[in-house]
């Protein structure tokens, strides 16, 4: 039973991580201004291209840059 629960906390743990990965490389993307398809002052433009655009982008050289600074922001927070 320990081994299982430690198994599904593992794969818990390994999902998490990579969803913080994902959300960060997204956020930074916008906060550096990629995909100027977007008009900010409106909110207008074609938001499915942009999703794609930003979901698409590589913001920093490794994941686990993503995940430093998503936790070093929540921390200074």
């Amino acid at each position: 039973m320990r081994t299982i629960l430690l198994l599904l906390s593992v794969l818990l743990n390994v999902w998490m991580g990579l969803a913080i990965i994902r959300l960060e490389n997204y956020r930074y993307a916008v906060q550096l201004g990629m995909c100027a398809d977007w008009d900010k002052a409106t909110g207008t433009g074609v938001s499915a291209s942009r999703d794609a655009c930003l979901n698409s982008q590589q913001t920093r050289t490794s994941p686990w840059w993503h995940i430093y600074y998503a936790l070093s922001d929540t921390i200074r927070r």
